[in-house]
Order: C-alpha cells, then sequence, then structure tokens
C-alpha cells in the first residue's frame, strides 16, 4: 500500500480490468457476465435485465445491490448515494482505489437468489497457500480458515469463526485458477465462487482489509509475512 504503486498494481481495484485480466489469463474459473456499466443509472431502463442481477460500484468495494426485474430508479438512486465519490479506503493508503474507473456495474446474479460461499486464496508468487471461506456473509457473517489441502486451522480475523464444512467439490479448478491469477504478483488474493460445480471468478484483492485487521493468534501474520519476503525475492517484477 505505501510503497508499491507500479504499474502492476494500479489496476488491481478495478472490477471491469480485474475481469479482462482474468478472462485472459485462467480457463479454470467462469467470468461473470457484465450486463451493463455506466456512471447514468437511468441509462439502465433501456436495458433488457434478468429476473435477478447484482448492481456495483466499479472502484470500491463492501458495496452491492441485489435487483429483481426492471430497475427502480428511485430505489436505486437512494440505494447507491455516495458510490460514484471517491472511494474512503483511498485516503487511508490504498491508492489504488484512485486509479479504478468511477462508475457502475451490473452483473449476472449468482446461486439463484442464495447466499453462496465466498472463496478467497491468498497466492505467493502464484503459489496459494491459505483459504478462507466466508459464509452468511449478509447475515450472521462468519469466517473459517483452511491449509490448501482443505484441513481447518482455528485461526479468527474480524468475523466469528464459522465451523468445518466439507470442501467444495470444483477445490482443484479453483487452486488452478487462484495459481493462474496469481502468477505474476509477490502476493494478491484471489476470490472465487461455486456454483452448481462451476467456479466463478470474484475478484482480486491487493489490499485484504486493508492491512488493518490482524489475525489471531499472530503467528499467522509472521508467517504469511515470511511466504511474501520469499515470493518478492523471487517473483519478477
Amino acid at each position: 500500500m505505501l510503497n508499491d504503486h507500479s504499474k502492476q498494481m494500479a489496476w488491481t481495484c478495478d472490477k471491469l480490468k480485474m475481469k479482462e485480466f482474468a478472462r485472459e489469463n485462467t480457463s479454470n474459473a467462469r467470468i461473470p457476465e457484465t450486463l451493463w456499466f455506466g456512471d447514468n443509472l437511468a441509462d439502465l431502463c433501456s436495458r433488457k435485465l434478468p429476473l435477478k442481477w447484482v448492481l456495483k460500484p466499479n472502484h470500491r468495494s463492501q458495496a452491492v445491490y441485489f435487483g429483481e426485474g426492471a430497475p427502480d430508479l428511485v430505489q436505486l438512486a437512494k440505494s447507491t448515494r455516495g458510490w460514484l465519490r471517491v472511494y474512503e479506503r483511498a485516503y487511508f493508503g490504498e491508492w489504488a482505489y484512485r486509479e479504478a474507473k468511477k462508475c457502475f456495474l451490473v452483473e449476472e446474479h449468482l446461486g439463484n437468489g442464495q447466499v453462496i460461499n465466498d472463496y478467497k486464496f491468498y497466492v505467493f508468487g502464484g503459489v496459494p497457500r491459505l483459504i478462507q471461506v466466508d459464509s452468511d456473509r449478509f447475515s450472521g457473517h462468519q469466517r473459517r480458515f483452511y491449509t490448501t489441502e482443505w484441513q481447518p486451522l482455528d485461526y479468527t480475523n474480524v468475523f466469528p469463526m464459522a465451523s468445518v464444512q466439507e470442501a467444495p467439490g470444483g477445490l482443484s479448478k479453483m487452486l488452478a485458477a487462484a495459481a493462474d491469477l496469481g502468477r505474476t504478483f509477490d502476493f494478491i488474493r484471489v476470490d472465487l465462487y461455486e456454483v452448481h460445480g462451476t467456479v466463478y471468478f470474484g475478484e482480486i484483492t491487493p489490499y485484504p482489509e486493508g492491512g488493518m485487521k490482524p489475525f489471531e493468534p499472530h503467528s499467522l501474520d509472521s508467517e504469511l509475512g515470511g511466504l511474501w519476503e520469499r515470493a518478492a525475492s523471487s517473483t519478477p517484477q
């Protein structure tokens, strides 16, 4: 965040560019369809949208609107107020958010209305080393960590520890996709989903929790930091 302001990192907080990168660099994950993007929500009225769709800001995180059928512009304006401003996290060192195109993005809805698990892979020099699974993200958010062999770990970070779940059927494809997408970075987090056996790309994240949410126990911070240092010394810049 403080020292790496390279061209390689400049686009990594732009959702449209993330999807383009993923499309070009892995065949192991499907890229959710972009239905529309722009800065004027009124333009959505001319679009034929599916029954369910998802609206996000292209240049920020932690904001999402789940839509159904024809858009209600009054409701959308209310729900998205302030979304096109500079993302506040950019003021706290996450500089790449300033480089992202400020616009709205509408994607296909995954999961047929069900909240699906978010699988987050910590990748160092193209090698996945840790898996974070976020469940029930919009009601009682919980989190659990696993090794890449799906051994549960008793670490916590931000949210309460979730119970142990079975490994997703597409775990091997997820690991392959994460390796594909992390190959050119000394560190990146790759977020994926699985729906009915199909692996979907979510996003890449250069700044998990803004670097401000330590793990418990703290030994995991040191362990991951060591992996990062070794990857940084060997990954071409």
